[in-house]
């Protein structure tokens, strides 16, 4: 019985401003965190009764709105939405949800249970929008819990509105966010705070609070706020010249965690102080940080599960944000940091089976047409069977650009960086069965190559729009592989196109990792820059060449073995005959030191004392 109390509480508070975020996001475009998805044409107010038409309207940032019930009666533009009502925006029209409001009326009470019984009873097929409205606690199934949320609200509702101890809700519309919630706790309210695009005088002030200012209501109440966050033109730490390294998942592994868990946070903190010491004493001044390998999270997000690379498992939650932290001591040495990304590529067949449904990976996982659709692996591969995320859908490509609108949002990143995961190996076995449905339902005559480029164009696109978006100054970069023949076959990375045209990215930085002197003629290092300058025809991009110090630890060829001074060369090639000079990132930070002491290696000292010399002096021409 006390479990199902605090699950009425919950779900009590949440309807009077539930900030759900983390949904798919398609059509009308809703910030993060404002409790308002969207996915094939509904609209589902997480927000709960009493949202008017005018308010989604201001939340989706469309110049005009319009609101008729489901028999197409005109409403009027400020009235409460309900459960089929369609709302008309600029770019569509939606069919609205509001969880727990089955009977159409835009409240929530136990008159609901009427309508839900015959669902649960299975005794009548009811509309889509009632079924979905019925799943009130979000958990992808509709079922006695949903019943007994809805059945016991009133009661509960009606307790913490009329409790013996009467207090009034303040007004604090235009306060600063942290004035405003502690005005509320003061007065013996629960602020729940949720976020909007805004005007810059409007940044971190609260421009809507959701039960209105003297209204009498028990103590306890959840009085939801609105807090503005500007999308302008802030600052972020950018170079002409990137001096970049690639810190993986592989390098940052121990650093995040100790004994199968996540490390305590203080020696996090003097690990990654350590780290950006040293890196900044070398001459470097970007950090591009993998945050998002297999589908996962390095921070604690409501799109994806959270790594076993920081938590320890795919079960475990974050004890404190380690990537908030990274950001914060990074940049007080000065380092820019780009968030790094894996875009299609999952995690393997065995850890995908633990991850929650509620998250969208775990649900489409869950399900097997789901699964089938939207998700892809091979069975026959043995090893690292990873699963793969097919981007000819809508859904999965939404589902990656909302979990960079969540990064961008809630980090001060510099950058977003998408590397050379798109489409699996050709060698992997997954050529052709990867999306062979949905090449027969979209293809229209495309050869299987377009059809893929295209997909990922649209992603591309899709990520650089919501990233300038929210913030015109953070960056949108992509590390393809450095053979262009391989981008432009089974990877299907259109590097012609991104780098020929506005609006894809601002750099790109293909991953040349050779020397001067390798048997395969298209990859020697200076030909290969060569070829990928000839690429960039268009002033809004830059060229960034990736470089392989890992090469200097496992060297694979005579080259790397009898020469102490490869880098060395290519850093000068670079500066002084190269037609570009935005900079170079290497990988990776382990190849240059010892991760848990931050000090140097010395399997490559020699190597590292001929080019960091070279690489403090390096600068734009």
């Amino acid at each position: 019985m006390k479990k199902y109390l605090l699950l009425f509480l919950s779900f009590v508070l949440c309807v009077s401003c539930l900030a759900v975020g983390g949904g798919v996001v398609s059509g009308a475009d809703f910030p993060a965190g404002s409790g308002v998805t969207v996915s094939k044409g509904v609209l589902t107010c997480d927000i709960g009764q009493k949202t008017t038409a005018n308010e989604l309207a201001c939340l989706a940032e469309s110049e005009s709105v319009s609101l008729t019930n489901s028999k197409g009666k005109p409403l009027a533009a400020d009235s409460f939405v309900a459960t089929g009502n369609k709302i008309t925006f600029d770019d569509g029209v939606y069919t609205v949800v509001v969880p727990g409001d089955l009977n159409c009326d835009g409240a929530v009470g136990g008159n609901e249970c009427k309508v839900l019984l015959p669902l649960l009873n299975s005794q009548e097929e009811l509309n889509d929008e009632i079924t979905a409205a019925a799943d009130v606690n979000g958990d992808g199934v509709v079922n006695t819990s949903d019943y007994l949320l809805i059945k016991h609200y009133d009661a509960v509702q009606y307790n913490l509105l009329t409790a013996s101890t009467k207090v009034e809700v303040p007004y604090v519309e235009g306060s600063e966010v942290a004035d405003a919630v502690q005005s509320l706790k003061r007065n013996g309210l629960s602020p729940k705070v949720t976020y909007a695009y805004c005007d810059s005088e409007d940044d971190g002030k609260v421009i809507f609070q959701k039960v209105e200012a003297g209204t009498e209501v028990g103590i306890g109440t959840v009085v939801g706020v609105v807090v503005g966050k500007y999308a302008g033109a802030d600052s972020r730490l950018n170079y002409d010249t990137v001096k970049g390294i690639w810190l993986s998942q592989f390098d940052m592994n121990s650093i995040y965690t100790s004994g199968g868990r996540q490390r305590n946070e203080s020696s996090y903190r003097q690990k990654v102080e350590a780290i950006c010491k040293k890196l900044s004493e070398s001459g470097y001044n970007t950090t591009v940080l993998q945050i998002r390998p297999y589908a996962d999270s390095f921070y604690p997000s409501e799109i994806y599960v959270p790594s076993e690379y920081v938590t320890g498992s795919y079960t475990s939650g974050f004890s404190y944000d380690p990537f908030e932290i990274f950001i914060e001591i990074a940049h007080s040495y000065e380092l820019s940091v780009h968030a790094w990304i894996n875009p299609m590529r999952c995690m393997t067949a065995s850890d995908i089976s633990s991850v929650s449904s509620k998250y969208l990976l775990g649900k489409w996982y869950q399900d097997s047409t789901l699964r089938e659709k939207y998700l892809y692996h091979n069975k026959n591969v043995t090893g690292t069977n990873f699963y793969y995320l097919n981007p000819a859908y809508k859904e999965v490509r939404d589902m990656i650009i909302d979990g960079v609108e969540e990064i961008c949002l809630n980090y001060k990143v510099d950058a977003v960086h998408m590397d050379d995961y798109f489409y699996p190996s050709e060698s992997d076995g997954y050529y052709g069965d990867f999306d062979r449905a949905a090449y027969q339902q979209y293809g229209n005559a495309r050869t299987l190559s377009r059809f893929r480029m295209d997909n990922v164009n649209k992603l591309v696109r899709g990520i650089y729009s919501k990233v300038k978006s929210i913030n015109k100054n953070i960056l949108f970069g992509i590390s393809p592989a450095g053979t262009l023949s391989n981008c432009r076959g089974y990877l299907s990375a259109d590097v012609d196109t991104w780098c020929a045209n506005e609006g894809y990215v601002d750099y790109i930085a293909p991953q040349v990792y050779w020397g001067f002197d390798v048997n395969y003629a298209p990859s020697r290092f200076i030909t290969c820059c060569n070829d990928w300058a000839k690429l960039v025809k268009v002033d809004s991009v830059k060229l960034i060449i990736g470089m392989g110090l890992y090469r200097t630890v496992e060297p694979p060829t005579d080259e790397w073995i009898k020469n102490k001074d490869v880098i060395k060369r290519q850093l000068e090639y670079l500066q002084n005959s190269f037609s570009y000079d935005s900079g170079f990132i290497m990988y990776t930070c382990s190849s240059l030191i010892d991760m848990s002491t931050g000090e140097y290696l010395s399997v490559n000292a020699e190597e590292r004392a001929n080019f960091l010399p070279v690489l403090k002096k390096f600068t734009a021409r």
